[in-house]
Order: structure tokens, then C-alpha cells, then sequence
């Protein structure tokens, strides 16, 4: 995470601008697991307990290590940023930034008062699934979690077809629920379903390998909210 640095002697415009382009901004940047938190900050400093000129990256990061992994920086109802007194560029009233794939800090307003993730972006390319910060970590807890269960799958004995050398389904499915039940049960509510596959078309006896396939539905996350307000006749209400 880069915490930009925004002069006080330039504008929000210049400075927007700047970050946005080419060089030595972030234009051509595109990296889903690089993350940008643009600006600074007020910041109150753990160990010394003064309030300070920083990063925004500090109080960032430590907002996702407060949060599984499934959660989004963002969430307003988590709550605020701890730590953070004001803010050098704010998200909320002046755009530009996070439509450029930066991660910033805004406010709502009196009614929700505080300092706030925007979104936790990543400076992903056009197409990539990454573009939240959240979804990387899901994928990555997933990737831990398989990788630590297929270890014991090295030079194991696999079942298989006397005639084809392919696995049996017997053994493929002993194979993909425990996968399934223990991304399950530690990812939660941080995704909507995980599915295992174990590839039923190898001959294992000829290539020795055991192909599996790990796929995540994830959570979806409302990111803009749309309401209707209006007046009612319940008399002139269809049935």
C-alpha cells in the first residue's frame, strides 16, 4: 500500500491530476495485488499518542487487520477509522480518485460523522476479478487453505478405474467435500459457496498427477444504494 503525498503548496486538481497520469502517476500501472491509498491525514500515532501529518496507508491497513477477510474496508457499519482527526483530501467531496482505481477516505455528513474507506481498491488491469481489496484476500485465505489440505495428497494411494487409470468417483468425492467443509466452515460469511473439483478425465497411473479445481462464489457488496420514498393512497392500491 503507497500512501500519496499530497504538497500543501498544490492544488486538488493539480494533484489529482498527477496520480492519474502517466508519470509519475499510476496510469499505467496494472497489478490486481498492488494497492494505491492516495493522501494524508491527521493520524494518531499508537506509540508516541500524538496527532500527526501521515499516510492514509496507516490507519488503512490497520482498518483490514481489525476485519476477516471478506469484509470490506468500506463497510460503514463497522465504523469509522480509529485514529484519524481530519483529512488533507476527502473522497466524499471531491471526486476523481477512486474512479482512477485509488483507494481514498471520505465523509458522509453529520449524520453518519467520522472518517471513511471510500472503497479498497486494486490497481487492477481491464477484466481482472480483482477489484477489491476484499476479494484478493478471500482468494488468497482460500489458496492457503487448500494448498495446506492437498499437501496430504503427496504420493498418496488413489482408487482408480481398473480400465481407464482415471480416479474413481468414490475417491474424487472423499477427496473434494473435506476441501469444501473446511473452506466452509473457517470462510463463513466472507463468500456465498465454495466448490471443489476433482478433473475425472486423468489417468493417474500414466501421469501421476491429481488435478484439483478451486472455484469461490463470492458476497456481493452494496456498493450503491438506491431508495424510493413516496406517498401512498391505500385506497387507490391495486390488490
Amino acid at each position: 500500500d503507497i500512501g500519496i503525498y499530497d504538497s500543501p503548496a498544490e492544488t486538488q486538481t493539480a494533484w489529482k491530476t498527477a496520480l492519474a497520469g502517466v508519470s509519475p502517476g499510476f496510469l499505467n500501472v496494472a497489478d490486481y495485488r498492488q494497492e494505491a491509498v492516495a493522501g494524508f491525514g491527521e493520524v494518531l500515532s499508537p506509540y508516541s499518542g500524538r496527532i500527526q501529518r501521515r499516510s492514509l496507508a496507516w490507519p488503512f491497513i490497520t482498518r483490514l487487520m481489525s476485519i476477516s477477510v471478506g469484509t470490506s474496508p468500506a463497510q460503514t457499519s463497522s465504523g469509522p477509522i480509529s485514529g484519524v482527526s481530519a483529512l488533507y483530501h476527502d473522497e466524499g467531496l471531491s471526486e476523481g480518485l477512486n474512479s482512477e482505481r485509488f483507494t481514498t477516505f471520505r465523509t458522509y455528513g453529520k449524520q453518519l460523522p467520522g472518517y471513511f474507506v471510500t472503497l479498497g481498491l486494486m490497481l487492477k488491469p481491464n477484466g481482472s476479478d480483482y477489484k477489491k481489496v476484499q476479494s484478493l484476500r478471500v482468494v488468497n485465505k482460500c489458496m492457503r487453505l487448500t494448498y495446506s489440505e492437498l499437501l496430504f495428497y503427496i504420493e498418496a494411494k488413489i482408487k482408480v478405474n481398473s480400465k481407464t487409470g482415471k480416479i474413481l468417483e468414490k475417491q474424487a468425492l472423499a477427496i473434494e467435500d473435506p476441501i469444501k467443509t473446511l473452506l466452509t466452515e473457517i470462510l463463513g460469511d466472507d463468500i456465498t459457496e465454495p466448490r471443489v473439483h476433482v478433473d475425472r478425465t486423468v489417468n493417474i497411473i500414466t501421469t501421476g498427477k491429481l488435478i484439483v479445481t478451486v472455484g469461490i462464489i463470492p458476497v456481493g457488496y452494496s456498493e450503491r444504494i438506491e431508495g424510493k420514498i413516496g406517498l401512498l393512497n391505500p385506497a387507490l392500491e391495486l390488490v
